[in-house]
């Protein structure tokens, strides 16, 4: 059952460039969440994402990327239910990663 049985609404918007056509490619994107329905103590907001992507293109098939992303807790966190019984909300998470990709046949 999704978001615990609270449901969820979301939106998002992205954006990608070629810096050097089919060679360097930096994108990104912005998404927010928010449940229908608010769980006791908390409010509906989910929270907002920001992340990016640099890709560079090694050979055909074979690419490197650098991948971050940083995410803001809304209110709905703020609820004991949602948050494992803590009574505050939870760190803003984010991530940092680096991937290598290759295709071969």
């Amino acid at each position: 059952i999704q978001n615990n049985g609270f449901g969820m609404m979301a939106g998002a918007l992205t954006a990608s460039y070629d810096i050097v056509p089919n060679k360097f490619k930096i994108k990104s994107a912005l998404g927010f969440g928010a449940s229908p329905v608010s769980p006791s103590g908390g409010g509906n907001q989910i929270g907002t994402e920001v992340n990016f992507n640099l890709l560079y293109k090694l050979r055909v098939y074979m690419d490197l990327e650098i991948h971050a992303a940083y995410l803001a807790l809304g209110d709905f966190y703020d609820s004991s239910i949602i948050n494992g019984g803590m009574s505050s909300k939870p760190e803003d998470p984010w991530v940092l990663f680096m991937s290598f990709k290759w295709i071969m046949f």
